[in-house]
């Protein structure tokens, strides 16, 4: 179908506080970037907490797996801050067989690692579940994380349950989330509007496994792909934005809040809906803009404009209306003006992409599956490709309309 987000008049990230225009990188690095991501703490996000003062790690467990293709471990790192309150976050380390260091992708869970991996000696979380929430069965993600497939690939992989940094509680998830390692329970339920979301206490998570990544000899910390699906996924693009170690970034049907142009309120997860049902997940502001979202300074190119020059890749999937495919297209394509700052030619296509089809550009990847609101081993093969392709520098345009192809490792 036919371009349109230019009938959106959406606003413009080279355009500066007092409404004059920046036109080259330095400008853009010295002062304008760094507005721009103000915006989007104030008006979605709020700050990412700061960084433990203390955190430590131990190995739980080792163990070969997939028939020698790799090992995988379960790290314990435990975080203090400056309360007296301690925090563990348990990871399922998954490092391939040979000679590394390896690239590796990095991405949390919902229902806890046992899910990953149908395998009895992975613990079951003994964290408090939302109420309604029932535990997932062993191995029942599998399918999403794919661990042999991705150590085939000759990457390794990390992943640990958001709930273990902030309980996906509509209301009482911040009084168990990270945040208490810096404020106490009585400055936490005082908070300022636009002090603390659970998005960004996530992407605090994602920055500590990157922490602890640059210690592992056989990780390359160079090459670090993070990635997230769903409310995840709006959480990875947050933490990419906000951390450079993230070289390739990775939003699987994120939707609103995350790679979807907001100002497309009349289609599928909107910030009224999500600001009902979980107004954990953004800045206590964006509940006030809801209603105004044609006014707002920002929409979420201005997400994607802040990985830049870094990669980016966005999916969605051809059933998976409430994470509006079309607006999470236009919200990579949109970012097109930044990404030229560094000499980067347009992202395009004559339409939005349909099903199975993918269109990449130097730094920027889009593909649409087709199927519904998932994860699964074509989303996979695109994103490590692509990845392979950056880390590399071998750009290319590609597509991939099946999970038959034959893929080299890095």
């Amino acid at each position: 179908m036919p371009l349109k987000y230019n009938e959106l008049s959406l606003p413009s990230p080279l355009v500066k506080k007092d409404g004059t225009r920046i036109s080259t990188k330095q400008e853009w690095e010295n002062g304008q970037r760094d507005y721009v991501a103000e915006l989007m703490k104030q008006y979605m996000y709020g700050p990412i907490p700061p960084a433990p003062t203390e955190m430590t790690w131990e190995v739980l467990q080792t163990k070969t797996v997939y028939n020698g293709l790799g090992t995988r471990e379960i790290i314990r790192l435990t975080c203090k801050g400056t309360t007296d309150e301690v925090m563990h976050l348990d990871l399922l380390v998954y490092i391939p067989a040979g000679d590394g260091p390896f690239p590796c992708t990095v991405g949390l869970n919902f229902c806890g690692n046992h899910g990953v991996e149908e395998d009895e000696t992975i613990p079951m979380p003994d964290y408090v579940w939302p109420e309604g929430r029932q535990f997932m069965k062993r191995g029942e993600q599998n399918a999403r994380w794919i661990p042999d497939y991705i150590l085939s690939r000759g990457m390794a992989l990390v992943t640990t349950c958001y709930h273990q940094i902030y309980p996906d509680h509509a209301f009482d998830g911040l009084k168990d989330s990270i945040y208490k390692l810096f404020y106490s329970q009585e400055k936490l339920f005082l908070a300022q509007p636009g002090k603390y979301s659970a998005i960004s206490a996530w992407a605090w998570g994602l920055q500590r496994i990157a922490d602890y990544l640059e210690t592992r000899k056989e990780i390359d910390s160079s090459k670090l792909m993070v990635t997230g699906h769903s409310r995840l996924g709006k959480t990875a693009l947050w933490a990419g934005a906000n951390d450079p170690r993230f070289t390739v970034v990775v939003s699987n049907d994120s939707g609103c809040g995350g790679a979807a142009i907001t100002r497309r309120a009349d289609i599928g997860e909107t910030l009224e809906v999500m600001n009902h049902y979980f107004p954990h997940w953004l800045t206590p502001m964006a509940k006030v803009i809801q209603d105004n979202v044609e006014d707002l300074p920002v929409d979420q190119h201005f997400l994607t404009s802040l990985i830049a020059p870094r990669a980016v890749a966005v999916a969605s999937a051809t059933e998976d209306t409430w994470a509006d495919p079309e607006g999470e297209f236009y919200g990579l394509v949109a970012a097109n003006e930044v990404y030229a700052l560094y000499g980067e030619k347009e992202m395009s296509a004559d339409y939005v992409p349909q099903g199975g089809e993918a269109v990449t550009s130097q730094s920027r990847h889009y593909h649409i599956r087709i199927g519904g609101h998932n994860i699964l081993h074509f989303d996979w093969e695109h994103y490590i490709d692509f990845a392979f392709s950056v880390w590399r520098g071998n750009f290319k345009t590609f597509e991939i309309t099946s999970g038959t192809n034959n893929h080299p490792s890095f």
